[in-house]
C-alpha cells in the first residue's frame, strides 16, 4: 500500500472514532453513527440519512512552529465537527444538542485519563488517536436552527484543534 499522508490518517482515524457515537436522540430512541460521518462535506441534501456528522478543516489556520530541513514542526491543526440531528418540528435546535453532546462524550475519550491519580490514559490505544497525536483540544459547540441561508436543517458545529508534530521530509505516513 501507498504511504497516506499523515494528516490524513488523523481524520479517518478521527472519521472512524466518531462512527462509534451512540446516544439517544432527543425523543429517547438511541442512534449510532455508523456509516454517517464524512470527511470535507459541506452540502447535505434530504437523501442523507440523519444524524450525519462532517469532519471540515477551518478555513483560517492557526500559526504553528516553522521548521527548515530536518527539524521538527508543531502544528495546531483546527478542524470543525459539524453536525445534523433529525428535525423536531416544534424544537429544531433540540435535537443538535444531543448530537453534539454525545460526540463530544466520544472525542473526549482521546484524552480521557484513569482516575486513580496515576497520570496514565484510561485506553492506550485511543489516547491521542494511539500516539499519531500530541494534543487536542475541543471547544464549546454551537447549535443554530433551520435558517434559510445557512441550512435547511437544524445543526451544530464545533472546533476541535488538533497538535501534530512532523518533520517536513515525512509528510507521509506507511500504510
Amino acid at each position: 500500500m501507498p504511504d497516506i499522508p499523515a494528516r490524513l490518517v488523523v481524520l479517518q482515524r478521527l472519521t472512524s472514532l466518531i462512527e462509534g457515537t451512540t446516544g439517544p436522540d432527543h425523543t429517547g430512541v438511541p442512534f449510532n453513527l455508523v456509516g454517517s460521518v464524512y470527511r470535507g462535506r459541506t452540502e447535505f441534501g434530504t437523501d442523507t440519512d440523519l444524524p450525519a456528522v462532517s469532519i471540515l478543516e477551518s478555513p483560517n489556520p492557526d500559526i504553528g512552529k516553522f521548521a527548515g530541513e530536518g527539524q521538527s514542526m508543531a502544528e495546531s491543526w483546527m478542524l470543525l465537527i459539524q453536525g445534523w440531528a433529525v428535525d423536531d418540528a416544534r424544537n429544531p435546535s433540540d435535537p443538535a444538542y444531543y448530537l453534539a453532546a454525545a460526540v463530544t462524550q466520544q472525542l473526549s475519550k482521546l484524552v480521557a485519563m484513569k482516575g486513580d491519580g496515576s497520570g496514565r490514559p484510561l485506553d492506550k490505544e485511543l489516547y491521542m488517536l494511539g500516539g499519531l497525536i500530541t494534543s487536542l483540544q475541543i471547544g464549546p459547540s454551537v447549535v443554530r436552527p433551520l435558517d434559510k441561508n445557512a441550512s435547511s436543517r437544524a445543526f451544530y458545529y464545533q472546533p476541535v484543534r488538533v497538535g501534530l508534530a512532523s518533520t517536513l521530509n515525512q509528510p507521509y505516513l506507511s500504510a
